[in-house]
């Protein structure tokens, strides 16, 4: 399933060329393929983790719907990258505006109950992103209410689940 509209072939390539003709991707390794300038990747990183950081702390979840911090569907040693570079500094963030780990806590789990009451359509990749995180601040999953949420490209593999409820899920 995609959550992002496709786009004609034309608009793609039009994009890709003003990129590069900018300076701000450059030819990958492979035939075909474009890597971000490292500048130009790490503050997208940053500002990725601001923005984040800022609508969890607003109750706010439309940068988190729209985009998937950690894709299941991708290798370990890119999932591990993800967590390295986007979740861990997102938490990192998290845990300086609350009142520590369980404050965090708490709102991750408010604001997964509030994605709960909304169509599974509309959810994006919040649920995901919210569990991905619950998980590496807690090191597993366990007690957890998971139900009803649309869990797209959530990794579960090896993560402890004991009496976590996924029901509807």
């Amino acid at each position: 399933m995609s959550l992002v509209a496709p786009l004609a072939h034309v608009q793609v390539l039009e994009a890709v060329d003003g990129l590069r003709r900018r300076s701000l991707i450059e030819r990958g390794q492979r035939a075909g393929s474009f890597t971000l300038q490292s500048v130009v990747l790490e503050y997208v990183t940053t500002r990725l983790i601001a923005t984040a950081s800022e609508e969890i702390q607003q109750g706010r979840l439309s940068l988190l719907i729209q985009h998937g911090l950690e894709r299941a569907q991708a290798t370990e040693y890119v999932r591990q990258a993800q967590q390295r570079l986007l979740l861990a500094p997102l938490l990192a963030r998290l845990e300086s505006a609350y009142q520590g780990r369980a404050e965090v806590e708490g709102e991750l789990c408010s604001l997964l109950d509030q994605l709960r009451g909304w169509p599974q359509q509309s959810q994006g990749y919040g649920p995901a992103n919210l569990v991905a995180l619950l998980r590496l601040l807690r090191g597993h999953l366990r007690g957890l209410d998971l139900s009803r949420p649309a869990l797209r490209g959530v990794s579960l593999q090896g993560v402890e689940l004991q009496d976590a409820t996924l029901a509807g899920a």
